[in-house]
This record gives structure tokens, C-alpha cells and sequence, in this order.
């Protein structure tokens, strides 16, 4: 019989244990790594869907702003908003063209005029009340007419108190504010009461004030004591009721319920009424917004417009966009040597609450709407 007498059996042993827990780490830390690689790798291809979604996304907003800029400056208005070429209706007619003027020239009984042309609506407009739409490809797109917005370089003090007031500002407040406004805006050194002048800003260490018209309505974010009022830069509101370009009361026909009620007077129900009636059938007369509304306003009829202004504000995005664009722009159709639009200014905002709405499909080839459905 033979023996191994150098053989050490509790120290194999304990070798071969060494080993498997060593070989367990291992396995462990192997596992952890090709996790965290796994996880890394998700992150890094969303990432890159996220980046490759933005890039489409804003393709798809400069696709839309080019269509709306075509519309705007080849198509009309009526009381309604504006006309976009349908399946039905490819072209609608916004000139005579030469062929035709031609053609009417050679006619005999030609008397020199035109063919009229109506501005009643067809029910296919682009509203222009800054409803969403759907636009090329994931694009949105919202349009304001400024005509229906509270000027804030020409605003009476009633008019803009009210609208404080619907925003949640105190009264004692109010007309501080607005004499400061007035200050910042005025070609003078003449002080308001509670109003403030350069030595003020002087004084609190801010920039002078300008003494000019505002440009946007973001500048009374510069003027003294405005920005401590939460309640009027919430959601961009106070920005998206006021305008600085066009003169004149807002325009019923597309004016957000707010301005309604600021500059006419309404309550809430009557401006309700108005908003929902219009979306239907346009309002043409005194007589209609009367009807409408159930109340009567204390307006000179002559001061009112129910057609639409040629001053816009065009907010676009793309789906699920953190940001806006909105573009303030003026149509110049019959400016000599220019464009047939004008820019005034562009921001980009954070994405506003009042656009998370659903969209509507303008069903306009523009945009291929009418040919491939949309999810919002």
C-alpha cells in the first residue's frame, strides 16, 4: 500500500474555495460591466432618436413657416381668416391673372371693371384666433391676428386695468404700473403720479427707460416694479394678449376671450358667447355683436373692425417640442422693391400651456394634411 505523504488536504482545499469566490467576483463584476455598457448603449441610441427627432422636427417648422409664408402672401383673407387651396378647390381665385384679364380685354361687353370678389367665409380658412393646426410633417402651427390684441402703445388706462385685473392684480396696483408705462414710453421727462423717470432708475441701479414705443410687449418686463407680478408672466399670458404695432380696439372676430372682456367690457360669459359664435359664423356689425353677446358696449361703431388685420403673430413648434418660435410679421403685398412680408422680430419660449391643445387639420395639400391623417 502506498501513501502520499506530502499531500496537504485542508490547504487544497481551501486553494479551490480561494478560487470559486474569486471566479464569482469576477462573473459579478463582468455582469455589472456589461450592464452599465447595456444601459450606456440605450442611453446613447436615445439620445441619438431624440437628436434625429429634433432635427426632423424643426425641418418640419421651417417646412411650415414656407407654406404659411406662400399662403400669406398669395392667397386672401375673409371675415373668416384665410383662404388655403383644397382637394376640392386647388387654387383659391386671389387675383385676375393676365391670361384672364386678356380674355376679358377681348370681350365686348367688358366695361372696364372687375370681377368682385367675395369675403364671405367658405368655412375652410386658417382661423386666425391662435388655434393649433396641424402643420408639414410633425410641424404645428398657431396664427394671431395682432388686430385682435391690446396695444399696449396706445391703450387706454381702463383698458389695460381691466386686464390686470382679469390676471389677478390687485387695484391699489394697477395704476402705478400703468403710470410707469406711460413714463417709460413718453418722449418727455414729465412725471406721472406714481410714475417713474430716469433718476429713479437711476437710483434702484436699472436701465433708463427708453422713452420710446415698446417694441415687444416682453419690454415691460424692463419697465420699474413689473417683473415682481408672477400673475402677468405666467405661461407667457400677458405677452400673448398684447400687442405693439396695431392701432385701433382689438378685432372681435379674433380677439382671445381676455382681450374681449378688457377692452369691451364683457364678462366672462358674453365674451364665451362671442368666441363660440364666431368660431361658426364670423361677426360683421355692432348689431351682430350685440346679438351675440347679450350686452350692449360703450364704443364709438365707427372705432370697430371685424375684418382682419395684415399684422400677424405666427407661433410654430414641432410635437412633443419643449420650445416655440413665434414670428411677429407684417404682409406688404404692395411694398415696392421688398418682400410681401416684413419681420418685425422673432423669440424663441418656452413651450406655453395654451398651445398643448389638440390640432386641428387645415385639410389643405400645403401641407399634405388632406392626403395623410395626423395623430396629434
Amino acid at each position: 500500500m502506498t501513501y502520499c505523504k506530502n499531500v496537504n488536504i485542508p490547504i487544497l482545499m481551501k486553494n479551490k474555495g480561494f478560487i470559486l469566490v474569486l471566479t464569482l467576483w469576477l462573473l459579478a463584476i463582468l455582469t455589472i460591466a456589461a450592464s452599465f455598457f447595456a444601459l450606456w448603449t440605450e442611453r446613447m441610441l436615445e439620445q441619438t432618436r431624440l437628436a434625429q427627432q429634433n432635427v426632423q422636427g424643426e425641418i418640419d417648422m421651417y417646412s411650415t413657416q414656407a407654406n404659411l409664408l406662400y399662403l400669406f402672401t398669395t392667397q386672401r383673407y375673409t371675415f373668416g381668416g384665410l383662404l388655403v387651396p383644397t382637394e376640392t378647390n386647388p387654387q383659391p381665385i386671389t387675383s385676375v391673372s393676365d391670361e384672364d384679364f386678356a380674355r376679358m380685354l377681348e370681350d365686348p361687353n367688358f366695361n372696364g371693371g372687375m370681377p368682385q370678389l367675395s369675403y364671405v367665409p367658405t368655412g375652410g380658412e386658417i382661423h386666425l384666433d391662435d388655434r393649433v393646426y396641424l402643420g408639414h410633417g410633425t410641424g404645428r402651427f398657431a396664427v394671431q391676428d395682432e388686430g385682435g390684441l391690446i396695444n399696449l402703445n396706445s391703450a387706454s388706462e381702463p383698458m389695460l386695468s381691466r386686464l390686470m385685473g382679469l390676471l389677478g392684480i390687485a387695484a391699489e396696483s394697477r395704476s402705478p404700473l400703468i403710470a410707469k408705462l406711460q413714463d417709460y414710453i413718453d418722449f418727455d421727462d414729465l412725471h406721472h403720479i406714481n410714475g417713474a423717470e430716469a433718476y429713479q432708475y437711476q437710483q434702484e441701479n436699472l436701465p433708463l427707460p427708453t422713452n420710446r414705443p415698446l417694441l415687444t410687449p416682453w419690454e415691460v418686463q424692463s419697465i420699474m416694479d413689473w417683473k415682481k407680478y408672477p400673475n402677468l408672466w405666467k405661461d407667457g399670458i400677458w405677452a400673448q394678449l398684447t400687442g405693439v404695432n396695431y392701432y385701433g380696439l382689438p378685432r372681435p372676430n379674433t380677439a382671445p376671450s381676455l382681450v374681449l372682456q378688457a377692452a369691451y367690457g364683457y364678462n366672462q360669459e358674453a365674451a364665451q358667447r362671442i368666441v363660440t359664435a364666431r368660431a361658426i359664423e364670423p361677426i360683421y356689425s355692432e348689431l351682430d355683436l350685440q346679438r351675440v353677446s347679450g350686452m350692449a358696449i360703450d364704443v364709438d361703431p365707427m372705432d370697430m373692425v371685424y375684418f382682419p388685420s395684415d399684422q400677424l403673430r405666427l407661433t410654430l413648434w414641432y410635437n412633443n417640442a419643449t420650445r416655440i418660435r413665434q414670428i411677429h410679421l407684417q404682409l406688404t403685398p404692395f411694398a415696392d422693391e421688398k418682400k410681401p412680408w416684413d419681420i418685425d422680430y422673432i423669440l424663441d419660449l418656452p413651450f406655453l400651456a395654451g398651445y398643448a391643445g389638440v390640432p386641428i387639420d387645415p385639410k389643405t395639400p400645403v401641407f399634405g394634411t388632406a392626403l395623410s391623417p395626423k395623430s396629434p
